[in-house]
């Protein structure tokens, strides 16, 4: 029987397992996460500092891994892949390792601390359900806050934070996501938005310190000495592929690994789909990022596609991804309105 692993339980690895299943209903399908709670949909993780824990926020975890047959593996870091004994495996910090046959890399992206990273443990986080909880817990306590970035994370942070009627200075040095590098405009529009949501602006070089802690009072010095103080900081950067492991793959990295447009990687049967995928443009030649939830959904269900019918016949023709949408600015410009 063979085994397909998908690594991440996002919306593109979850789609990839289900699109697995559908081609092929007897093998074994494993779905690993770091997380405490599978299964739910990051674009609404800011809606937690509204108190709110929306139902479609969440997916009905036992109920799909019932219907599809997938066995879930959580609390689990992934920390190497390796394939030097002629059996490939997956390592995992604190546990035995285990076989595959064909994976998955769905792993998104996390967030890059960029300038702050050596005070980062003085750092508000957004990346998982557990990190906004944390910053929820605190908000009550929280007058002003500093947001570092000012892409569309940034912006969405921003318009929460300024719901709550709290005080809001955003810094940022001027640092893009990869999906930002095709479209130069986005940097400007995104300022524009917060803007407008009532948020203070600061373009700065260099943070020369940072001091305090958070739900307490900060200080962040940058290169023009002024000093910027608050309750607490988060950050909002650029995120970066959170694909630290794959680097024992032996498949080609740049930004993020490195696919064909089947979202095959240069391991044959490995493929990455969603915002940890760089795709190679078929016409361009040039790397295409993913630019949304919906785009990373549409991927992961081809991912899970065409390795299952890859597992079945090496030979056979793959769907291929001939574009990714344009940045959804219509979605943005709601928010920022």
């Amino acid at each position: 029987m063979r085994r397909f692993v998908v690594i991440g339980c996002s919306a593109t690895g979850v789609s990839a397992a289900k699109e697995i299943r559908k081609k092929d209903p007897l093998s074994e399908i494993i779905i690993i996460t770091e997380e405490m709670d599978p299964f739910y949909y990051k674009p609404y993780l800011l809606t937690l500092l509204l108190h709110r824990n929306p139902a479609k926020m969440q997916s009905d975890s036992e109920k799909l891994l019932a219907q599809f047959r997938i066995e879930l593996i959580s609390l689990r870091k992934v920390v190497a892949i390796d394939l030097a004994r002629g059996y490939p495996i997956i390592r995992f910090e604190n546990d035995e390792p285990i076989s595959f046959d064909y994976l998955v890399i769905a792993t998104g992206r996390r967030a890059e601390f960029g300038q702050l990273r050596k005070w980062q443990q003085n750092c508000y986080r957004l990346d998982t359900q557990a990190d906004v909880q944390i910053l929820a817990n605190h908000l009550p306590h929280l007058k002003s806050l500093i947001v570092y970035g000012a892409d569309e994370l940034a912006l969405r942070t921003v318009h929460t934070l300024r719901q709550l009627r709290k005080e809001v200075t955003v810094i940022h040095d001027g640092s893009i996501s990869p999906f930002q590098m095709s479209d130069p405009l986005q940097e400007n529009f995104f300022l524009r938005a917060i803007t407008r949501q009532g948020a203070t602006v600061k373009k700065i070089r260099e943070i020369q310190s940072l001091t305090g802690t958070n739900g307490d009072q900060i200080e962040l010095v940058t290169d023009s000495n002024e000093p910027i103080r608050a309750n607490g900081i988060i950050t909002a950067q650029p995120f970066a592929p959170d694909v630290h492991f794959a680097r024992f793959a032996e498949v080609v990295m740049g930004a993020g690994i490195k696919v064909t447009a089947d979202l095959q990687t240069t391991q044959p049967n490995i493929f990455s789909a969603g915002d940890c995928a760089e795709i190679i443009d078929l016409k361009s030649g040039e790397p295409m990022f993913n630019n949304g939830w919906r785009s990373a959904v549409r991927q992961g269900e081809m991912a899970g596609r065409n390795i299952a019918t890859y597992a079945e016949n090496p030979d056979a023709q793959l769907e291929m991804v001939t574009a990714i949408p344009p940045f959804f600015r219509d979605r943005v410009q709601l928010v920022a309105v």
